[in-house]
């Protein structure tokens, strides 16, 4: 009892955290149905609860989801749910070989495929490697990752499908990049599970092989972990950089300057401007940057911390906001429909642009600091009688 509890609390968490965990609630199901040891092997009546308790909590978490969600769901599934997951999938086809080789393009991800079947399709044609997958127990493993990629792939396909996802390309440092391979966690981690397996299966086949085989498949494999490290030892340097670069400094100088402010009202907007093109990770992200460093109950909490060129969100403390409370700034429209705020508890998430039309100079409700020498110094008055000009820049692609 207290086994089956305790997965089922960690499970719920897990989905109420983020979709991919669905992946979690296949493997568990699965779990339940492997065979062990006559100790371990639980009886049909408590195989049968564990399916049930899964299936409750994997219900309650969707109707949770629908409900804080539901106008997010709406402009996902617009096109239909077939056509999306088809889209998603392909999408997932040919960037998640991103996870084993970077800066490589599409046609590199189609050879990725077409080799990984060609491998599986060969390593079929050995009878010992037939005779070794069928006595394995390693057969649960494969069975139990490949379920794990398949339905975090399948949960995750309508937000891939609607996100473009960035590779990287060349030698510049991408952090977009970075940020889509969240995308990619479980199902990563299912494949390598999977090709594990199916490795150690080969290699059993191959006990008996000429050394010369042998030696070529270690070979391969000491080459193909050596090119994962280097990759990722050079991303994590890069990335590393990027974090101490500029960026680094203008959000300790934002915190500083918003952290200052006296009383502020609900809704009121404040502008950062004066960035640099080498600030834009401190541009998409500014609002929670921000409002992360400040004190609890802090009131710029309740308001909308931009820069001139568009946040990718805002979330606001929305208990005491009035209704419009984002306007003069633009709702972003997603397929001809302007996109609601997702109210999650006491807090609005927004998507927002702010345009040369939004009138944002002439709002009572914004103040306007511009950064000068590692600070922000207050220049509203020169941004409301026009001394200063703001030209506004839409960084959101609108779908």
């Amino acid at each position: 009892i207290t086994r089956l509890a305790g997965l089922l609390a960690w499970l719920a968490a897990a989905l109420l955290s983020k979709e991919i965990a669905f992946a979690f609630a296949a493997a568990a199901v699965l779990m339940l149905l492997w065979p062990g040891g006559r100790a371990a092997t639980p009886s049909r009546g408590w195989r049968l609860a564990g399916f049930a308790g899964i299936a409750l909590v994997v219900l309650l978490d969707l109707g949770a989801r629908a409900l804080v969600l539901r106008s997010a769901s709406v402009y996902l599934l617009k096109d239909g749910l077939l056509s999306v997951l088809a889209d998603g999938v392909a999408q997932w086809m040919i960037y998640l070989p991103s996870c084993f080789v970077v800066r490589q393009g599409n046609t590199f991800a189609t050879a990725i495929w077409i080799t990984a079947l060609a491998a599986v399709a060969a390593a079929s044609l050995f009878p010992g490697a037939r005779a070794a997958w069928r006595q394995s127990p390693l057969l649960r493993t494969v069975a139990i990752a490949l379920a794990i990629a398949l339905v975090a792939i399948l949960a995750q396909a309508p937000v891939v499908r609607a996100s473009v996802i960035q590779t990287f390309q060349g030698e510049a440092f991408n952090f977009e990049a970075v940020a889509a391979s969240r995308f990619y966690y479980v199902p990563f981690a299912g494949l390598a599970l999977a090709l594990g397996a199916l490795g150690e299966t080969l290699a059993a086949a191959l006990r008996g092989a000429a050394l010369a085989a042998r030696r070529g498949a270690i070979a391969a494999v000491a080459a193909t972990l050596v090119a994962l490290l280097v990759t990722s030892r050079g991303i994590g340097r890069e990335l590393r950089e990027f974090i101490r670069s500029d960026n680094a400094v203008i959000a300790r100088a934002a915190t500083d300057v918003v952290a200052a402010l006296g009383p502020l009202e609900p809704g009121c907007k404040i502008y950062l401007i004066g960035t640099l093109p080498a600030n834009g990770g401190f541009r998409t992200y500014v609002d929670a940057q921000v409002k992360s460093a400040l004190p609890p109950r802090h009131p710029a909490l309740e308001c909308f911390i931009l820069t001139e060129h568009t946040p990718w969100y805002n979330l606001v403390e929305s208990r005491r906001l009035p209704p419009g409370a984002e306007r003069p700034l633009e709702t972003v429209r997603f397929e001809g429909h302007p996109y609601p705020p997702l109210k999650i508890g006491n807090l609005s998430y927004y998507y927002l642009n702010v345009t040369e039309r939004s009138g944002a100079p002439a709002d009572p409700r914004a103040a306007f600091f511009a950064y000068e020498g590692e600070r922000f110094a207050d220049v509203t008055a020169d941004v409301r009688s026009g001394r200063r000009p703001v030209r506004f820049f839409v960084n959101r692609r609108e779908k």
